[in-house]
């Protein structure tokens, strides 16, 4: 099967006009055939557009083929086009200047036609399966440079949620989460839904009022919301504004879509372990109160009732003497009889007064009990 060619540029470059025309007469049915009539000329016209075969004499005036061909090797499109080389001279040493200057092929005059067209065909054929050659070497690199990436940023995320299961504070994970952002390459502003209320921050520590709202409104969207070179991600207790992200680079651009998705699920369940673990403190500190608020409250009760014992002891304790002394009055007692008596009667007042004093003792204690405990109140 013989290739489809007639799109194929192919340059003539000689300065015999007439073997110009016979090139070209050979080969306009299979080719897009220019000329040109000198090496400076070419160079020109190379300048201007590219060539697929260059047809190159070598005795020409000004720039000889050998120089022309050095020349278009300096042009970084026409590097590796393939130059052939037409001579009357069929020497060593012509050709090996030939290859040399940079050249592909030689073939010497007289020129047979459909050998020509041959030797194009397959120099053409030849460069197209180096183009695609190198362009599958360019996707398979590109592929495992991706790859490569692809397996750093997992390395980066799974470096943040190994770190994010010691932290206990809101402002010390979102320094993580940038850090984390930063190693990505992207620059972020997020919305953290904390116990207290939201927590709007940018990279830098400043708050953006307009994110802030931006972040907030879309966080009823769906989970990732693109708009241009920005991307937001959206968890239960967090939001993610990704403010670079690269449009110009697909495959970039999915990647990095995947790795924040997962670098935000993970700061999420980060965001409702620490608000669990702030609400049983609240609740222990709650119930705390609530048992000191009880107990407080029996030591007071406790107290009132001694107070009112102790009180109405020594109320007793003054009837009872009054009395005994109205008693004594009346009784026919000898003075020694009278002071056995109050002798009993002084013996266990003073042993009543003693438990007085110690009860006063305990109340100072309850004092200082009650007082303690309203330290330990929560403010």
């Amino acid at each position: 099967m013989i290739p489809h060619t007639a799109d194929k540029k192919v340059l003539i470059v000689d300065d015999d006009e007439m073997f110009r025309e016979l090139l070209s007469g050979i080969l306009d049915p299979h080719f897009d055939v220019c000329t040109s009539h000198s090496g400076d000329e070419c160079i020109e016209l190379l300048h201007q557009q590219t060539a697929d075969l260059i047809l190159l004499d070598i005795e020409m005036p000004s720039l000889t083929g050998f120089e022309t061909c050095k020349h278009i090797r300096n042009l970084p499109e026409n590097k590796h086009t393939p130059i052939v080389f037409i001579s009357a001279n069929n020497s060593l040493e012509e050709k090996l200047e030939a290859y040399h200057s940079g050249g592909t092929d030689f073939m010497t005059k007289p020129i047979v036609g459909g050998v020509l067209v041959s030797k194009i065909r397959a120099h053409l054929e030849s460069r197209t399966r180096e183009i695609d050659a190198a362009n599958s070497a360019k996707d398979a690199m590109q592929t495992a440079m991706n790859a490569m990436r692809e397996h750093a940023e997992t390395g980066i995320i799974l470096s943040f949620m190994n770190d994010s299961t010691s932290i206990s504070d809101y402002d010390f994970l979102a320094k993580r989460l940038f850090q984390t952002c930063e190693q990505l390459g992207i620059v972020a502003s997020i919305n953290i839904v904390a116990s207290s209320g939201v927590i709007s921050i940018d990279h830098t520590g400043l708050q953006r009022p307009l994110e802030a709202a931006l972040l907030e409104h879309a966080q009823h969207l769906g989970r990732i919301v693109d708009f241009g070179n920005r991307c937001i991600f959206n968890a239960e207790y967090i939001s993610l504004l990704a403010k670079n992200m690269p449009i110009d680079d697909p495959v970039r651009y999915g990647q990095l879509k995947d790795s924040l998705a997962r670098l935000i699920e993970s700061a999420d369940a980060r965001v409702a372990a620490i608000q669990t673990a702030t609400n049983l403190e609240a609740a222990y500190q709650n119930d705390i109160h609530s048992t000191l608020k009880s107990t407080v409250h029996s030591l007071l009760k406790i107290r009132q009732i001694v107070k009112s014992q102790e009180s109405t002891a020594l109320d007793s304790m003054d009837v009872t003497l009054a009395k005994m002394n109205e008693s004594l009055a009346s009784l026919a007692l000898t003075e020694n009889q009278e002071q056995q008596l109050y002798g009993i009667i002084q013996e266990g007042t003073d042993r009543l007064m003693q438990v007085y004093s110690q009860s006063s003792q305990i109340d100072e204690q309850f004092k200082g009990i009650i007082h303690s405990f309203d330290h330990l109140k929560p403010h």
